[in-house]
């Protein structure tokens, strides 16, 4: 188990929080605890993970306390849309293209917000994230050095961003009894650090993730 010594070392949680990482389910773990060793499922939940894809994600922060002991902890996460945004429902309610968070600094920004700029650009021309495309991810509790996080927002454009999540969910909610984060889901995943997402390195260090039981 991790210590709390390493961080003397420049060594970070990974998923890093206010940084990019990439997302993919681990649909066999995924399972829940009772039916797990069905052969049955698994078998199923196997044929699933074929089709599962990787997907680009922002980490916000740690969703609840974090625990330097535990197995597992989780992060709250905003998925990475590639644009121009288009208009959809959530909750019975249209959510419009104005209410997308840019991300880079040449690409259209029809929200007319500033954009997001990560510390080095991502892979996906043109993207941008959705305060209603939001999840809560758990992943083991893993440590990484944190010069390998490369992939993160300032300070500045961290508070920027929830600034914006905040004013896009005062417009939503009035509009529907929906809770978001009520609707919120938490999946097993895998998650790399950014740095090695973008694109896969030999450096990499992937990280195996478990869902707890509840």
């Amino acid at each position: 188990m991790t210590s709390l010594a390493h961080k003397d070392h420049h060594l970070v949680p990974v998923p890093a929080y206010n940084a990019f990482a990439s997302v993919h389910l681990n649909t066999v773990h995924s399972l829940p605890v009772g039916i797990r060793n069905d052969p049955i499922a698994s078998e199923a939940a196997r044929a699933l993970q074929r089709d599962c894809r990787t997907y680009l994600a922002y980490v916000a922060g740690r969703a609840g306390v974090f625990q330097h002991h535990s197995e597992h902890n989780a992060s709250d996460i905003f998925l990475v849309l590639p644009g121009p945004p288009v208009p959809f429902l959530c909750g019975g309610v249209r959510v419009e293209g104005t209410m997308a968070i840019p991300i880079g600094i040449d690409q259209p920004n029809v929200s007319g917000r500033r954009p997001l700029r990560p510390s080095h650009p991502l892979p996906l021309p043109n993207c941008y994230m959705s305060p209603f495309w939001r999840m809560i991810v758990r992943s083991p509790t893993v440590y990484e050095d944190e010069e390998r996080v490369t992939h993160r927002l300032d300070t500045q454009d961290a508070v920027d961003f929830m600034d914006y999540v905040e004013d896009d969910y005062c417009v939503w909610r009035p509009q529907t009894s929906l809770s978001v984060l009520d609707n919120s889901t938490e999946e097993l995943v895998e998650l790399n650090s950014a740095v090695t997402a973008f694109p896969p390195s030999r450096r990499s260090s992937q990280i195996s993730a478990s869902r707890a039981e509840t």
